[in-house]
Formats: structure tokens, sequence, C-alpha cells
């Protein structure tokens, strides 16, 4: 329940940002109304837990959003620093609530859980793109970054596929780079880059389509892979954490 009043918050906050007065009575209104859902919460979670409440971070991580919250909203609403606090950038740190949505939807914590775990694996994933990419733009330096084969062409009177500029594309390494990036991405790639240069250097489709599955394909699920591996694994701690739990709690079931 608390998950869909922090999503309905997040809307109104958005809203709020993009009306045309944003301190109209009804935003000042709800505001107020999340404020206290927050207060009440809190009050009912510190009632039940007791003193083990502040023993999770993620609960002191609340208090501090509800007790920033009740200041601006009743301590310094209506004085001098309202117009500061006023500030649409200022406002968006309210959008700091939708962190606690981790609390409430096991399975967001997981995919969560799942993306920091394979962060070692995105390192390595990275250095090895970014290697392979470099050593391919230095090599295409050299074959197409000084090529006159376009150089008696414009692009006003060129025809489909017959204008290229290869200093653009490849005239330097981080160029190469770029472009090589633009083809892992498949962003407009085979118009802009691949026909233009197989027109005129067809044995280049021997370099473009291999290098396509390599990084496209196959080291990006490889990463995507990585990904859901660790979302597995921290959906099978997360069962056997709550079946301990359950059993502490339950000793005869």
């Amino acid at each position: 329940m608390m998950g869909i009043i922090i999503l309905l918050n997040a809307i109104e906050i958005g809203i709020q940002t993009d009306a045309t007065d944003p301190d109209h009575p009804i935003f000042e209104t709800l505001n107020v109304f999340f404020v206290l859902v927050y207060i009440v919460e809190l009050i009912i979670r510190i009632y039940y837990n007791r003193a083990d409440f502040f023993n999770d971070a993620f609960n002191i991580f609340d208090c501090i959003l509800v007790f920033k919250t009740i200041v601006e909203t009743f301590i310094v609403s209506g004085s001098a620093l309202k117009s500061l606090l006023s500030l649409r950038l200022v406002r968006m740190i309210r959008l700091i609530r939708l962190v606690r949505l981790l609390r409430f939807f096991r399975e967001l914590w997981l995919v969560l859980t799942g993306i920091i775990a394979m962060l070692k694996t995105l390192a390595w994933v990275t250095l090895l793109l970014f290697s392979l990419t470099w050593v391919c733009a230095i090599l295409l330096r050299l074959v197409l970054g000084k090529s006159t084969a376009w150089a008696f062409t414009t692009r006003q009177i060129a025809g489909p596929y017959e204008f290229f500029d290869p200093y653009e594309y490849f005239g330097t390494p981080w160029a190469g780079l770029l472009t090589l990036f633009q083809v892992t991405t498949q962003d407009n790639w085979m118009i802009s880059v691949a026909r233009p240069v197989c027109r005129i250097y067809p044995i280049m489709w021997l370099f473009f389509l291999p290098y396509l599955f390599i990084t496209a394909y196959a080291i990006l699920n490889v990463m995507l892979a990585s990904i859901i591996n660790n979302a597995i694994e921290a959906a099978k701690v997360s069962l056997a954490d709550a079946e301990r739990v359950r059993q502490f709690s339950f000793p005869g079931k």
C-alpha cells in the first residue's frame, strides 16, 4: 500500500512541476496529505518495532526524509524562506522518496541487487569493449582515415551512398571510437557508415559484420546474462532469509 502512495506522490510532484501555478492550493493540500500519511506510517513502524527500528539503515533514511518534509511543509512554509524552497530544483529533492519503493516492492529490490552485484562484471566488460573498439579504431584510422576515394565527390552532387567523409568518421582514433560506438549501438550505422564505405571497399563487410556481432550481441548479451544470473542468486538469498525468519518466528512449524 505504501508503495502505491509513494508512486502517487511522485506523480503529483511531476504534475506540480509542469503546472503553470505550482503554488496552487490543491498541490499544497496534496502535499500535506502525503506528509501526514508518511508521519502516521513512521509512527506505526516505530511503535511496532520499538528500539529495533533504528537498527535498520533504511528506517533511519525514512526518518530523515520525513523530518525534512515536516520542516519544509509545516515550519518553513509561509515564512520568508518559502521563496527559496519553492524553487523547482529544491522541490525535486522530494523525489528521493522513490528510493523507499525498494522496501515495498521485492522484485524491484531483486533487480537492483542483481545490477549492483554485476558491477564488477560490467567493469570488465566495459574494459574489454573499450579495448576492442580502440584497437579497431586505430586500424580503421590507418585504413580509411586518409583515404582519397571520396575526394572527387561532394555532398551536393553525390548519389545514394556515394559521399563519405573519412576524416570525420575515422580521421583520428577518437573519431573512430565514436563511429564504432555508433556501430555497436546500431544508430544509423548502416546508412551513414557501412554502405558508403563498403560501396568503395566491399571487403570491409568482413570487418563490420563480425565487429557488430561480437560487440552488440556477444559481449552485451554476456552482460545481460550476468544481470539475470545475479538477480536469480539474490532471489535465492532473499527466499532463504525469509525462510530463516519464518522458522525463527514460528519454531514449531
